[in-house]
């Protein structure tokens, strides 16, 4: 149905907050932010009150521009036919091409077409992304800010001499890698590009032998630059050979349930729990809180780890949802974790996603179950910020960080 009378489309509102009411996590926290449901309904009268029919893309942007300012989860998407309608607040990274050293007082240009090199500046840390420069580390100024659709361009203001200048930053949506599952090995070190943690798809039985495989590597260099995430399951065994390599059921049974309980969480149960893609009213309505008491308190899960090499993770906006779940996972059970690129997509604090379909318009509502709460500062649509920013080739970097020649060419002659 393409058309709806206004009644129809009051109809759609009310469905839409009582599946949000009874079956989003997220619910409370868009009433803080200001949400008012009936608001919700009733403006809808006097904007559609003259029309005769009701497009149902008008419909979904009426949805969308009124659901919009309370909602910040990657996850929730609406859909309507081939259009979808995303709900995070996305932040990347622009970098400007101007980079600096660590002096006594302030920092050093060493390079820049924009500042002298030798000025010295003073600048915040925010805008300060530590990378790897001509082989050295270093920091590259830029910004961290939410991106328009056409916006690619921010500017940095920089005291220079007494004089503010405008440092231009540029963000660079380039991921440099593909969607073919791939392995590249060295003695020392071995490459595996993951295009997405499906564990239906034919590179699952793969993975999942690698980690006891490459348990004794000096590096692993795992890409994750085009992997729009999946489930856990896909990378639980392989984190689990490379961390014990134990062959005991019971000890990769706690080494699950360590997993789950890694981090504070609360989930739901609801009644529209049984109606997923056949959204119905349930008579049961009610919502369910439940959460977990308590979250492992050391920094790592007290078994012998095996792996003792780097864990190498190449990002980019496009890594998302289980593709940061097996980073935050993999710096609790190694040492030496690094993240090697651009701050992931931020689709990290809300899961368990649940398909409803209404009935009256077809709409599909993407809502999650369960939401996450992380001691390190993470925010949806921010995500996790890269240990060494990269825009373009990553050879340098991972030559830095393995000493492996042959592997840094290797993935580097690959794209």
């Amino acid at each position: 149905k393409k058309d709806f009378t206004l009644n129809e489309c009051v109809e759609n509102l009310k469905d839409i907050v009582y599946l949000l009411e009874s079956s989003y996590i997220g619910f409370d926290e868009m009433e803080e932010r200001g949400f008012d449901k009936e608001a919700f309904i009733k403006n809808s009268d006097s904007l559609f009150s003259n029309e005769k029919n009701i497009s149902l893309f008008k419909l979904s942007d009426y949805i969308y521009n009124n659901l919009h300012p309370y909602i910040n989860d990657c996850h929730f998407k609406i859909g309507c036919g081939d259009t979808y309608y995303n709900f995070g607040n996305k932040k990347v990274i622009f970098l400007s091409d101007t980079y600096v050293i660590k002096i006594k007082a302030g920092y050093k240009v060493i390079d820049s077409s924009q500042i002298p090199i030798g000025t010295k500046i003073s600048i915040s840390d925010e805008n300060l992304f530590k990378t790897i420069h001509n082989g050295k580390e270093v920091f590259r100024l830029g910004v961290l800010a939410s991106k328009g659709e056409r916006d690619y361009t921010k500017f940095l203001p920089v005291s220079v001499n007494d004089e503010n200048i405008r440092l231009k930053c540029i963000y660079i949506p380039k991921t440099f890698s593909s969607n073919v599952f791939t392995v590249v090995e060295t003695k020392n070190s071995v490459y595996i590009n993951i295009p997405v943690f499906d564990t239906n798809a034919e590179h699952f039985e793969s993975f999942r032998k690698l980690g006891k495989k490459y348990c004794n590597k000096k590096n692993l260099i795992i890409d994750v630059r085009q992997n729009p995430g999946g489930g856990d399951p896909y990378f639980n065994e392989f984190l689990y050979d490379l961390y014990s390599g134990e062959e005991n059921e019971s000890i990769f049974t706690k080494f699950l349930k360590d997993r789950d309980s890694a981090y504070k969480k609360r989930w739901i149960k609801s009644p529209l729990n049984e109606h997923i893609f056949d959204f119905e009213k349930d008579s049961s309505y009610g919502i369910t809180y439940l959460e977990n008491s308590k979250k492992i308190e050391n920094n790592k899960i007290k078994f012998k780890t095996k792996f003792k090499g780097n864990l190498i993770f190449l990002t980019s906006k496009s890594s998302a949802s289980c593709s940061e779940d097996i980073i935050l996972f993999s710096k609790k059970l190694f040492d030496n974790v690094y993240t090697v690129g651009m701050n992931t997509s931020g689709s990290i604090l809300y899961g368990n996603i649940l398909y409803y379909r209404l009935k009256n318009s077809g709409l599909i509502l993407t809502v999650a179950q369960k939401e996450w709460f992380y001691d390190n500062g993470l925010e949806e649509g921010t995500g996790i910020m890269p240990d060494y920013v990269v825009s373009g080739s990553f050879e340098n970097t991972i030559l830095f960080l393995t000493k492996d020649k042959k592997i840094a060419k290797k993935v580097s002659d690959l794209y």
